[in-house]
């Protein structure tokens, strides 16, 4: 007999919730056990912040030393190496720093040297990745990996992996609101209907995707107040200008890849719109909405 099971968990800052319509009662357990598992065991291999983790060992590493990989973790590079090309450089995972030294001016007064210094730490170009010795190395000392634009739609790929691999054809995955992975159909219609949370009006949704086997990512760069203003996050940085992306807005992409609405989420957000526009046209299996929260009211731009 089948019957709705939902469950969640805390995983990689946020929670991670599961709504199953369609799973056998004595599956659940395995199911819920395993994708637990999984979702744990890669936040322990891609964490920048777990001493465990294996990229916080990387970051911790001595002088241009070569740091043999373990396979997944240096495909993963790979992936991330490709997909800095194809977005132009926009999607870069080593912006960790520029986001520290952001995080510490005050006042608009900005201290030059230290930016400057900052500067020179970032960039995929200061990483060398051997892939006859699986080995990472890099340039800079100082420079760092960080898989944050990463993490949650490659874990949505491994957890759609598991899914299959029971035989469960409808399902929805997120974390949080922001990364969503919608598989076979809504108990209730033809699709899933994955709204995009209208920040100025909670509760409504200023755009909705229909999506059948597919993925949704939101990316944005403010937090919302208890009182309802939106607030300035420092946490996305424009790798062009080295500087954070000021204006007020976020960005959505729907994908038949977890990874790659993940991905393009938080690259389209630094660009400008024909750069938008000429990037997710290189994807024919997504498209994107960009939401500027102008105080009047929010501009909404569609890329198909």
């Amino acid at each position: 007999m089948s019957k709705l099971f939902d469950f969640n968990f805390f995983a990689m800052g946020t929670r991670f919730n599961a709504v199953l319509p369609s799973l056998d009662l004595e599956l659940r357990d395995r199911v819920s056990q395993h994708l637990r598992e999984e979702v744990k065991r890669i936040e322990l291999l891609l964490s920048y912040f777990n001493k465990e983790s294996d990229v916080f060992k990387i970051n911790t590493r001595t002088t241009h030393e070569n740091i043999l990989v373990n396979d997944e973790l240096f495909n993963i590079l790979e992936t991330c190496k490709q997909y800095n090309y194809l977005t132009g450089g926009a999607f870069d995972i080593t912006l960790r720093p520029l986001i520290h030294f952001w995080q510490q001016q005050h006042d608009d007064i900005i201290d030059h040297e230290e930016f400057m210094e900052t500067k020179k730490m970032i960039g995929f170009q200061k990483i060398q990745l051997n892939s006859e010795n699986r080995t990472i190395s890099f340039e800079n000392c100082k420079t760092k990996i960080d898989f944050g634009g990463f993490g949650k739609g490659y874990a949505l790929e491994k957890v759609e992996k598991i899914l299959r691999e029971y035989s469960v054809e409808n399902a929805f995955i997120s974390f949080g609101e922001s990364s969503v992975l919608a598989l076979g159909k809504h108990p209730n219609g033809d699709c899933w209907k994955i709204g995009i949370n209208n920040y100025l009006s909670p509760g409504d949704s200023i755009h909705s995707f229909d999506v059948i086997n597919g993925s949704v990512s939101t990316s944005s760069n403010f937090s919302v107040s208890d009182s309802g203003q939106l607030i300035e996050n420092i946490n996305v940085m424009n790798p062009a200008t080295c500087s954070p992306v000021k204006s007020f807005k976020s960005v959505s992409v729907k994908s038949s890849s977890a990874i790659q609405s993940e991905i393009l989420s938080t690259s389209l957000l630094v660009m400008e719109k024909w750069k938008i526009e000429e990037t997710i046209n290189q994807f024919l299996s997504s498209s994107a909405v960009e939401i500027l929260y102008n105080p009047e009211r929010p501009v909404i731009s569609m890329y198909n």
